[in-house]
């Protein structure tokens, strides 16, 4: 886990889609803040959570 990923994940619990830009996923982003206007609270969580997997992810496919 990465500072930027933290970061993302606690500002995308305030405002969900809003971690993804910091990785300019800007589709993810509108989806996350679609769905979270549709279930309300539970999708942040969801969303904090896809933010961290983001920021773990590239790192473990491309070995860098």
């Amino acid at each position: 886990m990465t500072l930027k990923s933290f970061i993302g994940a606690l500002v995308s619990l305030l405002i969900p889609g809003a971690g993804h830009l910091l990785y300019g996923r800007v589709v993810y982003a509108f989806f996350w803040l679609l769905v979270s206007l549709v279930t309300g609270g539970i999708a942040n969580l969801i969303c904090a959570a896809h933010v961290l997997y983001i920021g773990w992810a590239p790192r473990r496919l491309t070995g860098a």
